[in-house]
């Protein structure tokens, strides 16, 4: 009957990890692109440093041979640079949890020092769901549930 539940428990957390990356993929991070006040095809992604952001989020963050391990004791995902490609996996071992790979649309990329990453790559890994990072004109709002 563990196993049961326990199966279950980790099938529901694959189905919010998985919703919560298709939410991120289709929402903060990714903008319309207007030229001359008229819309086009191109959409932009809001990239953010990587370090700066997952700690003032009380993330760690580990380098290690080219990849770059965020951490939040309950979830993890490795960057590594110019690949748009994440997977969220659950540190709980108590639960068995991953994310098929995902795409945000724009790949991770370096300048002097500091990585940068999509936006929508937090509102993945906060995982409470569409509209926990949200923008307004040039201001980022992130809600992390903890409140």
């Amino acid at each position: 009957m563990k196993k049961i539940a326990a199966l279950a428990l980790s099938l529901t957390l694959t189905g919010v990890v998985l919703l919560s990356a298709s939410a991120a993929a289709n929402t903060a991070g990714r903008l319309p692109v207007e030229v001359d006040s008229q819309a086009t095809t191109v959409e932009g992604c809001v990239m953010v440093p990587l370090r700066a952001m997952a700690e003032e989020l009380g993330y760690t963050v580990q380098w290690d041979d080219g990849v770059i391990r965020v951490d939040t004791g309950a979830m993890h995902t490795d960057v590594m640079l110019c690949v748009d490609r994440y997977v969220l996996t659950t540190s709980n071992p108590d639960l068995v949890g991953m994310s098929a790979p995902f795409s945000l649309g724009c790949p991770s990329y370096a300048v002097d020092g500091t990585t940068y990453v999509p936006l929508a790559l937090f509102e993945a890994l906060l995982g409470t769901g569409e509209g926990s990072v949200t923008l307004d004109g040039s201001h980022i709002a992130i809600t992390t549930g903890a409140n």
